[in-house]
């Protein structure tokens, strides 16, 4: 979330980091994590367009390229779940992942 600001990113590049820097974080911090199962995907997700994107935008220095790269190899390492779930969750049962 800081590397805007830490790098000194500007333009579109900007805008990206600072949206999607607390996107997966927010989405996280719901109530009952494991009870919705779009979470831990979506932050799967969106650590891959992390990655991809920092390689889209040009004004982007080598620096900031390799810091996002390893944010969104992070995100998506740490969002793979963690083995089977052993709690019930009443009708949310069939959509965890």
């Amino acid at each position: 979330m800081a590397a805007p600001w830490i790098f000194g990113t500007t333009g579109p590049a900007f805008r990206f980091e600072s949206i999607m820097g607390p996107w997966p974080w927010s989405q996280r911090s719901w109530p009952g994590q494991r009870s919705h199962a779009c979470p831990g995907s979506q932050n799967i997700l969106l650590g891959l367009a992390v990655a991809i994107a920092a390689w889209i935008f040009p004004e982007m220095s080598l620096a900031v390229r390799l810091s996002d790269l390893l944010a969104g190899a992070l995100l998506m390492a740490l969002s793979v779940p963690r083995g089977p779930i052993k709690d019930r969750y009443g009708g949310w049962d069939p959509l965890i992942v």
